[in-house]
C-alpha cells in the first residue's frame, strides 16, 4: 500500500507544474489538470519463476489501457489551433522521476539535472489530439513488464506499478510534460496459518461523481451551474453514493518481524477531490475523505464566481481515488451557453 500511494503521488508532481502562480486552482495557461486510466488497475496472469525474477514472471500480454489526459488553455479561443502533439515512453514507477526517451536512460528535471533514473524505458505512443480530447492506449507486452519485474526491487510483491510518462507539445510550441501510474496485480491473495479466508479481489475501478451540493442546489454533470447572476461566495460539495465509490479491498502484507509467511487485510479507498477554474476562485484546491480521529472531514469549499464570465470560462471537479483512479467533469460558467457540463467519467 505504501508503494502505491508514493507511486499516485508522482501524477501530482509531474502534473501540478505548468504555471507561476500560487492560485493552484487558478487555470490561466496550459495545464495538464488530470490523466484517467480505464481500467486504473490490471489482472496479469502469473507464470513459473526464473532467473532474475525469484517469485514469478508474468505469462501473458495484459489488456491494453486506455490514458486519457485532461490538458487545457483558457488563452486558446475557439478559432485557434488547438492541436496537441505528443510523445509517451514507459517506465518502472520509482518517484518523480522522467521516463526518459528510450533504452537504459537517465532523465532529470526540464533543465537537464535533478534526480536519474537507470532503468529501462520502453516508447509507447507517438500522435496528435487536441486540447481536452487527447488519448492514447497502453499496451506492454508480457515481455516487457517481465523487464520491469527484474528492476523492481520488491520483484513485483505488491504489485507492479508502471509508469507512463508524456511529453504535450502546442502548435506554438510550447510544451508541458505529466504522467500516469498504472497498476498491475494479481487475483490472488495470500493468507497466514489460522487467518480466515480473504475476500474475493476485484480491479479497481475509476470513481464517479454523481452531483455537486452549489448552496442548496444540486446540480449533476447533465445540468447547468447554477451562478445565477451573482458573485457572491458559492459553497461547492461533492456528491457520491460513498456505497459504491469508497471500494474496500484486499492487499498483501509482508512478513513479520517473528518470520511469518505474509497475509492480507482489508483497506478502504480514500477519495480526493481537486478543484479547478478559469475564472472566479476556490478557496481551497483539494479535499479528501479521509477523517481524523473524532471529527468528520468536511468536503466542501467555497467558490467565488467571476462578475461577467466569458463563452470559455470553466470550472472542474477531479475526483482521485488513493488506488490510481480518476474521473473529472467540467461545467461552463457561460450563461448564455447554458452554464452545461461535460465529462470525463
Amino acid at each position: 500500500m505504501r508503494r502505491l500511494l508514493a507511486a499516485v503521488g508522482v501524477v501530482g508532481a509531474l502534473t501540478a507544474c505548468g504555471s507561476d502562480f500560487e492560485d493552484e486552482t487558478l487555470v490561466v495557461d496550459l495545464r495538464i489538470l488530470a490523466a484517467k486510466a480505464e481500467p486504473p488497475e490490471v489482472f496479469v496472469e502469473l507464470g513459473p519463476s526464473r532467473a532474475g525474477l525469484p517469485f514469478f514472471t508474468i505469462a501473458s500480454d495484459p489488456q491494453s489501457v486506455r490514458v486519457s489526459v485532461l490538458v487545457v488553455d483558457p488563452r486558446v479561443g475557439p478559432l485557434d489551433d488547438a492541436r496537441v502533439s505528443f510523445e509517451v515512453w514507459a517506465c518502472l514507477a520509482e518517484g518523480p522521476i522522467g521516463c526518459g526517451s528510450g533504452g537504459a536512460a537517465s532523465r532529470g528535471d526540464d533543465e537537464g539535472g535533478g534526480s536519474t533514473r537507470a532503468s529501462t524505458t520502453f516508447p509507447v505512443a507517438k500522435g496528435e489530439g487536441s486540447l481536452e480530447s487527447l488519448v492514447f492506449d497502453f499496451e506492454p507486452t508480457a515481455e516487457q513488464l517481465n523487464v520491469f519485474l527484474t528492476e523492481d526491487p520488491y520483484g513485483g510483491f505488491g504489485g507492479l506499478y508502471v509508469q507512463v510518462d508524456f511529453t504535450l507539445k502546442m502548435a506554438s510550441g510550447e510544451t508541458v510534460r505529466g504522467a500516469k501510474i498504472i497498476s498491475y496485480q494479481t487475483a490472488l491473495i495470500t493468507r497466514r496459518e489460522g487467518e480466515p479466508p480473504p475476500p474475493e479481489r476485484r480491479t479497481n475501478q475509476n470513481p464517479r461523481l454523481s452531483s455537486l451540493r452549489v448552496d442548496e442546489a444540486i446540480v449533476t454533470p447533465f445540468d447547468p451551474f447554477p451562478l445565477g447572476g451573482s458573485t457572491r461566495p458559492l459553497r461547492v460539495e461533492p456528491v457520491f453514493e460513498a456505497s459504491l465509490e469508497v471500494e474496500t479491498y484486499p492487499v498483501i502484507t509482508f512478513p513479520d518481524r517473528e518470520g511469518r509467511a505474509p497475509g492480507w487485510q482489508q483497506l478502504e479507498e480514500r477519495l480526493s477531490f481537486n478543484f479547478f477554474a478559469t475564472a472566479g476562485r476556490f478557496d481551497e484546491d483539494d479535499v479528501d475523505t479521509r477523517r481524523p480521529t473524532g471529527s468528520a472531514r468536511e468536503l466542501s469549499v467555497n467558490y467565488e464566481p467571476p462578475r461577467a464570465p466569458t463563452a470559455q470560462d470553466a470550472i472542474w471537479v477531479v475526483t482521485h481515488d488513493d488506488r490510481g483512479g480518476t474521473t473529472w467533469v467540467k461545467w461552463s460558467l457561460s450563461q448564455g451557453a447554458g452554464g452545461r457540463a461535460s465529462s470525463g467519467q
